[in-house]
């Protein structure tokens, strides 16, 4: 079966999917997907971007939040940090893509 599923970029909204359960060990949140029986590890920044996305919300809202959070990373190493993060949360099936759309920015 052929993917057709396209990258997440700032443009889109994202969302942790339903289903999954997840838990603070010794100061890393683990993930359990629970259709495959996989497990995954996010570190303390993965963890906070994990909760921002608790609900469907803009990539580009969360790019702005973790900026203000940690100011010693720039633009360009935290998209494309988050970037990757949030594609591999999506392939691994942690994380729904919602269709862009026009959001009031």
């Amino acid at each position: 079966m052929m993917s057709t599923t396209r990258a997440i970029s700032l443009d889109d909204t994202v969302a942790a999917a339903q289903g999954q359960i997840a838990a603070d060990v010794g100061g890393e949140l683990v993930i359990l997907n629970v259709a495959t029986g996989e497990y995954y590890g996010l570190n303390a920044v993965g963890a906070r971007i994990w909760e921002l996305i608790g609900e469907p919300t803009p990539v580009a809202d969360v790019l702005d939040e973790l900026l203000r959070e940690y100011t010693d990373v720039d633009r360009e190493r935290c998209t494309a940090d988050l970037l990757a993060l949030l594609n591999d949360l999506h392939a691994a099936s942690l994380v729904e893509m919602r269709a862009a759309h026009a959001i009031g920015h």
